[in-house]
């Protein structure tokens, strides 16, 4: 896991394509427990899968962030 700070964290988000499981959970504030819970549930983002590494694209993430907000509003 990245031992950033949070402005480390943010500059990295607006740069990233592409998130790794761990980026993922660092920049949206989740354990990586929570994350599988969330994905066996059906409630967490999609993932691709490149080459051997399984990634959260940016823009999937995003969309994600946005969904879950309005639902909770």
């Amino acid at each position: 896991m990245c031992r950033c700070t949070f402005a480390e964290m943010k500059e990295f988000a607006m740069q990233a394509k592409t998130y790794s499981i761990d980026e993922f959970c660092s920049v949206f504030g989740l354990s990586r427990s929570s994350y599988y819970r969330l994905r066996k549930a059906g409630a967490g983002p999609r993932v691709a899968k490149i080459g051997g590494r399984v990634v959260v694209p940016a823009a999937v993430a995003d969309k994600w962030l946005a969904q879950r907000t309005e639902a909770s509003t």
